[in-house]
């Protein structure tokens, strides 16, 4: 960025002090002879620098821009993985709730349907903007261990789900706890 802003300035100041000191006629004061000064190389260097100088600042602000878009993508994906994780662990609070928990399996074992759909309507719940996260990855935006945490607390949470509607029936030590798969899942989101 910096060598730019020279790149553009350097010429700019060149042609700003060579212009001050012939249109005061400072040559001649210095003891300079302004005939001895090819004009005609003006018409050649002054277009040159000038180009130069548009090319540079350009580049500049081009690249500047890229940066910030960039920047901001960045941001946007983190707030959506950040805001997914929140969505979880709502969700997964309203699972510690008895009654809705109970609810939802009455719900589950009274629609008799293969495809456990309640269970897949509540897994679906956080997960809405996973086609912008995917895309921010495929992008680039994402690195590799922000889209893992993605996927491993989308798979903690669809488990937890699952086996909290599946199983409410029945009383097991072995059935995950709600609480400690929030607490899991806010600490993968420390770690974003």
């Amino acid at each position: 960025m910096k060598k730019t802003r020279y790149f553009v300035f350097v010429p700019i100041c060149v042609l700003l002090i060579y212009l001050f000191l012939d249109y005061f006629n400072l040559f001649s004061i210095i003891g300079i002879s302004s005939k001895n000064i090819n004009v005609e190389a003006l018409g050649i260097i002054l277009p040159t620098v000038v180009t130069f100088c548009i090319f540079g600042l350009t580049y500049y602000l081009v690249d500047s821009w890229n940066i910030n878009k960039h920047s901001n993508q960045r941001d946007v994906a983190k707030l959506l993985i950040s805001e997914t994780f929140d969505e979880c662990i709502r969700c997964l609070e309203f699972l510690q709730d008895p009654r809705i928990t109970e609810y939802l399996a009455k719900k589950q074992d009274s629609e008799h349907s293969a495809d456990n759909k309640i269970i897949n309507n509540y897994d679906a719940i956080p997960f809405e903007n996973e086609s912008t996260i995917i895309h921010f990855a495929k992008e680039g935006v994402l690195s590799d261990r922000q889209l893992e945490l993605y996927y491993k607390a989308k798979s903690i949470y669809r488990k937890q789900v699952a086996a909290s509607i599946i199983l409410y029936h029945i009383q097991n030590d072995n059935i995950p706890r709600v609480d400690n798969t929030i607490s899991e899942i806010r600490k993968l989101k420390t770690k974003i």
